[in-house]
């Protein structure tokens, strides 16, 4: 079968890859049965489908003790068991299941991917990545391998240039053998890569051909709100259609910390702190460890409630979270942090600290200065220099890299 698609999209499939394709997973037929089994209750991406697709993965390998793609898939089911958890209990698991899948087939995909999972797990992923890169040179068309690099250099590794380059990757290698639903995600990953980067016609073209092949796209419409915002720049406008669209699904966490903000930017304090306080109580009670960078705009909120005593965790919280950020937003987040502290030039050398960084996402322009904490340093001279330096860099950036995507045909 996928030989039959690589022949259809017209992929360019190197020899070794193609041995790689037609290689049989396993001898075993019962072994293939109790995995097969199992990846019908993975792919209901639930809890208790992975639950019960574990045993019968183990199953598949007590019947054949070299099945590395079924070591390969407890390795997954385990870390999608522990995802976004704020106490990881698999982690050991994963490492385990990733070593016994390479031992086996060392140039699988989904050997690696394993691996790359057990680093994203542990937050070391700064040693995912060479195992991704790895997979990719191993297999040049997997679009499981260009997806993930496209997600870590969009939210853990942040890079809007390379999150930009896999994007267009994953468009290249996917489109022509995927279904509409799959094609809506593919176009959703495209147009957020493009508005991160400061793209807005590319990205409401994409972001539009997302809702086109799947209108019931769960997260295109909350992208396209925050696209016609980098073209309009309402808050008032955008808060209204973040509402709407949190009211379709209440439970929706995603929707309600960004309601917060916005009402927190407007200094709405009352009506962020309804949508936080939700948030929290959610977040909680499942244990998660999410949007850990929004804990001092939280802390704020519930300062101004009156609840100094939760403020201040949330406050202890976002210390913490800016200690072990390793991305480039961490001089960014450390100045809001000494701004909070009424340490204003502490706070003005992070900040030209972050304005030396690149490939940094096009929200850093259109939100920074809405945040009513920076209003300390609008007094300040340097201030106003260090932001203009920030968004001069910004657009520098953008213009080679446009350059860049016209001279390959790209944009």
């Amino acid at each position: 079968m996928a030989k039959k698609i690589a022949d259809a999209i017209q992929a360019k499939v190197t020899p070794a890859e193609l041995e790689r394709i037609e290689k049989k997973p396993t001898e075993n037929v019962l072994a293939y049965d109790y995995y097969l089994k199992g990846m019908e209750q993975y792919k209901t991406e639930t809890i208790e489908g992975l639950e019960e697709a574990i045993p019968l993965f183990e199953k598949a390998i007590k019947n054949d003790p070299e099945f590395a793609l079924a070591y390969s898939q407890l390795a997954f089911s385990y870390f999608y068991l522990d995802l976004n958890k704020t106490e990881k209990q698999y982690t050991e698991v994963i490492n385990n299941y990733a070593d016994k899948a390479l031992l086996y087939d060392s140039k699988s995909a989904e050997s690696l991917i394993a691996k790359a999972l057990y680093y994203i797990n542990n937050k070391e992923y700064q040693f995912a990545i060479p195992h991704l890169e790895k997979a990719l040179e191993y297999n040049p068309n997997s679009s499981s391998v260009v997806k993930m690099l496209s997600e870590l250099y969009a939210n853990a590794i942040p890079n809007t240039e390379k999150y930009l380059k896999y994007a267009l990757k994953g468009i290249q290698l996917d489109i022509a053998a995927n279904d509409s639903v799959n094609k809506s995600y593919i176009y959703l990953n495209l147009s957020n890569a493009f508005i991160q980067n400061g793209f807005t016609d590319e990205a409401m073209k994409y972001i539009n051909l997302a809702i086109d092949y799947n209108p019931k796209n769960y997260h295109a419409p909350f992208l396209k709100i925050f696209i016609q915002y980098a073209d309009h720049q309402n808050i008032d406008k955008t808060t209204t259609q973040l509402v709407n669209e949190w009211k379709k699904d209440t439970t929706r966490l995603d929707i309600m910390q960004e309601v917060g903000k916005f009402y927190y930017f407007q200094e709405k304090y009352d009506s962020a702190y309804y949508y936080y306080k939700k948030f929290v109580k959610i977040k909680e009670e499942n244990g998660l460890d999410i949007y850990p960078q929004e804990n001092l705009k939280i802390g704020i909120v519930y300062d101004k409630m009156g609840l100094d005593e939760e403020a201040a965790k949330f406050y202890n919280a976002f210390t913490n979270y800016c200690k072990i950020d390793q991305s480039i937003y961490q001089p960014a987040s450390l100045a809001s942090m000494y701004v909070h502290e009424e340490k204003y030039e502490l706070a003005l050398a992070q900040l030209k600290i972050f304005a030396s960084k690149n490939n940094y996402q096009y929200w850093i322009l259109l939100f920074s200065e809405k945040d009513p904490l920076m209003k300390p340093l609008k007094k300040y001279p340097e201030y106003e220099e260090v932001m203009n330096k920030i968004k001069k860099r910004f657009w520098e950036n953008q213009t080679q890299l446009k350059q860049s995507l016209e001279d390959k045909d790209l944009l």
